[in-house]
């Protein structure tokens, strides 16, 4: 019983995987404005339903976000919609820049695309096992 309590209760198998990948969001910055902000940063790990990157920045769960996911051997980005699933400080207040571990969700992923990350995930999770 206790081996299925601590089992990852993860719908997807998730692969390390550093590809660049830009997000478009819009926040609400301190002086309580809406704002368009892009981030450019490196994925930390993928799977087929979504995405973990750092970011010195916090996003705010359930926000929509636009990404554009460069992938090794593709000449263009995917493109879709996605959405913030979760967020985590991973550096203590005191150290800055502030990190954050955040885990976003694809929400709409094109056909094609989907089964490029789907084949790209199971390629990368056999040369692991």
């Amino acid at each position: 019983m206790k081996e299925q309590k601590m089992r990852e209760k993860r719908k997807y198998i998730r692969v390390d995987l550093a590809a660049l990948v830009v997000i478009k969001c819009h926040i609400w910055v301190k002086i309580r404005k809406n704002e368009k902000r892009e981030f450019h940063t490196h994925t930390q790990n993928m799977s087929e339903g979504g995405i973990n990157v750092l970011l010195e920045e916090d996003l705010h769960r359930k926000d929509a976000v636009e990404l554009k996911l460069y992938l090794t051997g593709r000449l263009t980005p995917i493109e879709c919609k996605g959405q913030i699933a979760w967020s985590k400080a991973i550096s203590p207040k005191s150290v800055e820049p502030r990190i954050f571990s955040i885990g976003i969700k694809f929400i709409k992923l094109e056909g094609d695309d989907k089964d490029t990350i789907r084949e790209l995930v199971s390629c990368l999770s056999k040369e692991n096992n």
